[in-house]
């Protein structure tokens, strides 16, 4: 957003749903996932009016 200008800006802000979504891909086998978000994205994810969403996706098991 820092790069934006006057009418980028403009439009971010005049949106009803400001969304970071996060999207992952499920896996059929495998360790955990740890998503860590740094206090630095928050912040400025909460400046912008922003909420993050993280969306975990299903993979079709072929076998």
């Amino acid at each position: 957003m820092e790069g934006f200008d006057a009418t980028a800006r403009d439009a971010w802000f005049a949106c009803s749903v400001r969304r970071f979504d996060i999207g992952l891909e499920s896996g059929a086998h495998g360790k955990a996932l740890v998503l860590d978000l740094a206090p630095e994205t928050l912040r400025r994810s909460l400046a912008l009016g922003a909420t993050v969403r993280v969306t975990l996706y299903s993979i079709a098991n072929n076998g």
